[in-house]
């Protein structure tokens, strides 16, 4: 959260002394007086408990993330800790050193393999022009860039880092206005603008640029970068496909991608969920969702199409999300995870569906559209992992597919040959 306003009461009221004391045991000395009295805070009026429609337009107010930590009572059945949700995760090739978007609290960095994490910066002010028409934030990010340093043994001096912020749909203000906890949007696309040691010794700089200020306000899904163009990137939003060519060019708006079928605009709530560009075979796969037209599209000429259909993704349910994963190993297996529970094995370009899952992957009421992850393993094309929202009772009376049991994708008739 950047403003520390709390919401009204819904479930439960926010207990200020338990959490001051959880604080002052994680997370080093408590200030005198800084924990306001039960009676104080009950005399807060709701306007005041309530976040604003908007993020804080400059340094007042701001708050700075200095996690990890932990909040208690979480959202799940046995109220556990949690420390907040991640959007999206980069890996240096060593597994060393590691980047992860959050959802309200920023890019955070490790460079001991994930034992310590530190924030990346004081990142920008939320601009006040152009006005997005809904919650938008710097801090909430949806996905990450990042090319690292060639050196596998430097510092990370080197990398190459993108932020989408916002995330994937963001809550529209009629119905949840900035609050925290809420899906919100982003500011458009942030770059690091200085080499992450110097960035790391300074904690409270601003050492973020950004660019796709028309971007304000919305998701961002994924970012991918046309391997045979450093300088031209691609953006799936919860609007549509957009792009860059040239270098960063700070405040520079981004331009849709209109080739069909991306020739739509926000009023048709279309979106792209996800996007990857490959250089061998040269291909752009984009992932898009609506009321007709759901459906992975790829291109071997990049962003001047034309975009080809993928067939038969078996069982596609209108209107969802799908999220794309390549195959390190060889490139020209793609896997595709969707509602229903969906999966799809794409070898060059003919689809094939894998059966089995587990029935319940995200959870009742689905929640595909807010957690999905598919990864396939980086060595064998045909290891693929799955993630989602589910907890299953192991009782042997249930199948394995509604117990959440493992699944050897290998072994027909999971996957057919």
């Amino acid at each position: 959260m950047s403003r520390y306003q709390w919401p009204p009461v819904r479930k439960s009221k926010d207990r200020v002394r338990e959490r001051a004391k959880y604080n002052t045991l994680t997370n080093g000395k408590l200030s005198a007086g800084s924990a306001p009295s039960p009676a104080a805070t009950r005399s807060l009026p709701i306007s005041v408990m309530s976040a604003p429609p908007v993020g804080p337009a400059g340094d007042a107010n701001l708050w700075v993330p200095i996690g990890p930590s932990a909040v208690i009572s979480g959202m799940a059945g046995s109220r556990p800790r949690i420390s907040g949700r991640v959007r999206d995760i980069a890996v240096s090739p060593n597994g060393n050193r590691a980047y992860a978007a959050t959802a309200n609290g920023g890019v955070w960095y490790t460079s001991d393999a994930g034992i310590t994490w530190s924030p990346l910066g004081n990142w920008i002010p939320t601009p006040t022009t152009p006005l997005p028409d809904r919650a938008a934030e710097a801090l909430a990010c949806g996905c990450l860039l990042v090319t690292f340093d060639a050196d596998p043994n430097a510092n990370g001096s080197g990398d190459d880092v993108y932020v989408g912020t916002g995330e994937f749909m963001p809550d529209v203000p009629e119905v949840n206005t900035g609050k925290p906890g809420s899906k919100i949007g982003g500011i458009g696309i942030l770059h690091l603008n200085r080499p992450l040691p110097a960035a790391l010794a300074d904690p409270f700089g601003n050492h973020w640029k950004r660019e796709a200020k028309n971007l304000a306000g919305v998701g961002i899904f994924r970012l991918a970068r046309d391997p045979g163009n450093a300088n031209t990137l691609v953006a799936a939003t919860s609007i549509g496909l957009f792009t860059r060519s040239g270098p960063f060019v700070e405040d520079a708006d981004w331009t849709q991608v209109v080739v069909a079928p991306f020739n739509f605009n926000e009023a048709s709530g279309k979106r792209i969920t996800d996007v990857a560009w490959l250089s061998a075979p040269a291909r752009l796969w984009v992932a898009l969702s609506g009321s007709s037209g759901t459906g992975i599209y790829t291109s071997t000429a990049g962003l001047a199409g034309p975009f080809q259909p993928i067939t038969p993704l078996t069982n596609i349910v209108q209107n969802s999300r799908l999220g794309i994963a390549v195959a390190p190993s060889d490139n020209t297996i793609v896997y595709v995870l969707g509602k229903g529970p969906g999966l799809w094995r794409i070898s060059g370009v003919a689809a094939t569906e894998i059966v089995g899952l587990p029935i319940h992957l995200f959870g009742e009421p689905d929640q595909s559209a807010y957690d999905l992850a598919i990864a396939v393993d980086p060595t064998n094309s045909n290891v693929v992992v799955v993630g989602g929202a589910s907890l299953f009772s192991n009782s042997p009376s249930l199948p394995p597919e509604q117990r959440g049991l493992p699944i050897n994708l290998t072994q027909s008739p999971i996957l057919p040959s």
